[in-house]
């Protein structure tokens, strides 16, 4: 049977949050950039055994994030333009590696999908985890 999870969250865990902010990256005042209408669902679905080209990796935790947002940029108070962002997102961690050992998603704006991700981190030994199977 696997152990707990113990970062950043455990098995069946599901989080939900909102959000919204300014984002002002031109410093031009009474214009602005915004996120609005953010939602932000998070949910812990599966435990197990995750196998890479770099190793086989027991006791990992996927994440499972989907997150929809409207980026809007006002000029002189209005808004001129009005983008709808969604992320679906899987992520697999092990707790004793601070980055995802692998990611997959894709976003979407305004309806339109962009290039999927699919990216894996190239582990070394000098993590302290040794994948499965490997020797020193």
């Amino acid at each position: 049977m696997p152990q707990n999870f113990i970062f950043p969250m455990t098995a069946g865990q599901t989080v939900n949050s909102s959000y919204s902010g300014r984002y002002a990256p031109f410093g031009l005042g009474e214009d602005s950039c915004t996120l609005e209408s953010g939602s932000l669902a998070i949910n812990a679905d599966q435990q197990g055994t995750l196998i890479l080209p770099t190793g086989t990796f027991t006791n990992v935790l996927r994440i499972h994030a989907i997150e929809t947002f409207h980026i809007k940029i006002y000029m002189l108070g209005t808004p001129v333009i009005d983008y709808l962002v969604s992320d679906d997102y899987y992520y697999w961690f092990h707790d004793t590696i601070k980055q995802p050992l692998l990611t997959y998603g894709i976003t979407t704006i305004d309806g339109t999908a962009q290039t999927p991700v699919l990216r894996y981190q190239p582990i070394s030994g000098t993590t302290g985890l040794m994948p499965t199977g490997t020797t020193k």
